[in-house]
């Protein structure tokens, strides 16, 4: 089940590990490398300027992007204290 597999796979991270790339960087050498993968899914409580403007950039592109962005965690009560562009804030998911 793929499912099963993605699971599997997020159980392994090591979030010690200092060694990572920023997600931002990722995400776009990912949508330069697959131009025949139409589809992201972003699930992050990161929200900041420099991924809004990936964000949009691939929804420019004609991608299809869904961000689903959990605001329940830590001290963060409603999704009205997280910073957003108008723009950005319209098309995402907030969980």
């Amino acid at each position: 089940m793929h499912l099963e597999q993605i699971l599997e796979t997020l159980a392994l991270l090591d979030l010690e590990d200092t060694n990572i790339s920023p997600f931002v960087d990722i995400l776009t050498k990912t949508a330069k490398i697959h131009k025949n993968e139409p589809e992201y899914w972003i699930i992050s409580t990161y929200h900041g300027p420099d991924l809004e403007d990936v964000f949009l950039g691939l929804l420019s592109q004609g991608f299809r992007v869904v961000w689903i962005l959990p605001y329940s965690v830590g001290l963060r009560i409603s999704k009205e204290d997280i910073t957003l562009s108008a723009k950005v804030r319209e098309r995402i998911i907030f969980v």
